[in-house]
């Protein structure tokens, strides 16, 4: 694998370009995926019929081709018979060179952190402020309750005091 990684780096990115362009990777995944599952006794033969096949199709069939397609229904597996790792897809998705990102994609990028950190800050601040709100709302509802204590207080002394007077 790291000797197919060194050889891909080494082509031109024209030829990169082609076989990215070309879908040479989701080929070659599909052809190497049924002679794994299906083993025919001729395997040149089956490779043949299947890129015979392959040439038949119109081109908006050619895009979506999956890893499974040459497989017959029967034969289809439900998960692929050997790791996605070892295609060359993985190879060709790492050392493209259009999967850097450009300059549109870096801001839209950063604006989505700045954003996300905005929002971030603001929810922080505003459970900060509604604890605070809440704290200053329970004080004064205890200095309420203590205003009103003395103030029942005080009446029921000077009621004291007005009924011993009269007594």
């Amino acid at each position: 694998m790291a000797s197919l990684l060194k050889l891909f780096l080494t082509l031109e990115p024209s030829l990169r370009f082609y076989l990215r362009s070309q879908r040479i990777a989701e080929i070659q995944e599909a052809l190497i995926s049924s002679l794994v599952v299906c083993q025919p006794e001729d395997p040149k033969a089956w490779l043949i019929s299947c890129l015979l096949e392959l040439h038949s199709l119109p081109a908006s069939a050619k895009i979506n081709l999956s890893w499974d397609y040459f497989i017959p229904e029967i034969y289809r597996p439900v998960d692929r018979p050997y790791n996605i790792e070892s295609s060359l897809s993985y190879v060709f998705a790492v050392c493209d060179d259009t999967l850097e990102p450009n300059e549109r994609q870096i801001r839209i990028s950063i604006e989505h952190y700045k954003f996300h950190i905005q929002r971030n800050l603001f929810s922080a601040w505003l459970r900060y402020y509604l604890a605070r709100l809440g704290q200053k709302r329970w004080l004064e509802k205890r200095e309420k309750a203590a205003d009103e204590y003395y103030r029942v207080r005080s009446l029921n002394i000077y009621f004291r005091q007005w009924s011993e007077w009269g007594l």
